[in-house]
């Protein structure tokens, strides 16, 4: 009997899932989900941003990706609520990232050697500092045929997402 009742479960799990039409929220969660994953859509996203910014080396590239990519790997998030309106949505949600706000990497007054320097040493403070932050995010979203999509972040949003705001 039990070998027959498995199947039949897994089988009404599948064709139940796979009928339910996707919701705000579910849009939200999977693009969070991305970046916890490390995607590669979001992660040629970041190595675009980080390749374009002159500021930092070769090096100092590499070891600012290192810090980013743990911030997606360790951000925690809760959903809280979805205002739909039509076509368009708003979901609020509750993320949780190390606190990298405090982290300036500019100094006027540094040679470019002693810039570098700088630029590792708080780097470096980056990937090890453990303070958490917590921001609420109003993420837009928007019904394209039957899916529902987050539209583009702002820069405030992606900068909270990388703790930096």
């Amino acid at each position: 009997m039990k070998k027959i009742i498995i199947p039949i479960l897994v089988f009404l799990f599948l064709v139940g899932c796979t009928a339910t039409k996707a919701t705000p929220k579910s849009a939200v969660e999977d693009m969070l989900k991305k970046y916890q994953s490390k995607d590669d859509i979001v992660m040629r996203q970041l190595d675009d941003v980080i390749n374009s910014d002159s500021t930092y080396n070769d090096n100092l590239k590499s070891e600012y990706k290192k810090a980013i990519e743990r911030q997606y790997t360790d951000l925690t998030y809760d959903i809280k609520d979805d205002e739909i309106n039509g076509d368009n949505a708003t979901v609020t949600v509750e993320i949780e990232v190390y606190d990298y706000s405090n982290t300036n990497s500019i100094d006027p007054t540094l040679d470019k050697e002693e810039q570098d320097e700088y630029n590792l040493s708080v780097i470096k403070s980056m990937q090890k500092t453990k303070e958490r932050i917590k921001y609420t995010l109003d993420l837009t979203v928007t019904k394209d045929g039957d899916e529902w999509k987050v539209d583009n972040l702002t820069d405030t949003e992606r900068k909270k997402i990388h703790g930096l705001y």
